[in-house]
């Protein structure tokens, strides 16, 4: 998600680059289909395997299980940005970072600035800003809670709607 003045920004600046860069930018893209398609959905078999089909497992393999779900996550969604911003690249269109290593994170509000970036900074801008400026009540925790409320509820819209496609 990115606000439509950033992105008619670099919408101006559309040109025709030469061969090289342009296989360059195809070769950067079918690697980040590879974290996407190779590496992510390995995972999701593993992940799969263990909370879907073993009806049973010793604590290496819920370690094992565990693990590969998490990483399944992980590089899913890094997968997944990164083959948007490759693909708005082969446009010279700049798409602004969204995913910046989570499972790097100090502490859970670390975690959630790092792991969605655009989508909180649209709620940020179009929710919660809003909210505050509208009602100047001086609880903004009011508007936390139900900013977060509607963000979940997006967010689970967005992962239902996946998981059937």
């Amino acid at each position: 998600m990115t606000d439509l003045q950033k992105l008619t920004e670099n919408l101006t600046v559309l040109y025709v680059e030469d061969d090289e860069e342009v296989i360059k930018k195809m070769v950067e893209m079918f690697e980040r289909l590879f974290k996407k398609v190779v590496i992510a959905d390995t995972f999701a078999i593993w992940a799969i395997q263990g909370f879907d089909v073993a009806t049973t497992l010793n604590l290496f393999e819920a370690w094992a299980t565990s693990l590969s779900y998490t990483f399944q996550l992980y590089f899913d969604f890094s997968g997944y940005t990164d083959m948007a911003i490759g693909a708005a690249l082969l446009f010279n269109i700049k798409l602004p970072i969204n995913f910046n290593s989570p499972y790097k994170a100090v502490s859970i509000q670390d975690f959630w600035r790092r792991w969605h970036i655009s989508l909180s900074s649209w709620f940020r801008d179009y929710m919660f800003a809003p909210l505050y400026i509208y009602f100047q009540n001086p609880q903004t925790h009011f508007y936390i809670i139900h900013t977060k409320k509607l963000l979940k509820v997006v967010h689970n819209y967005m992962n239902n709607n996946k998981m059937e496609n």
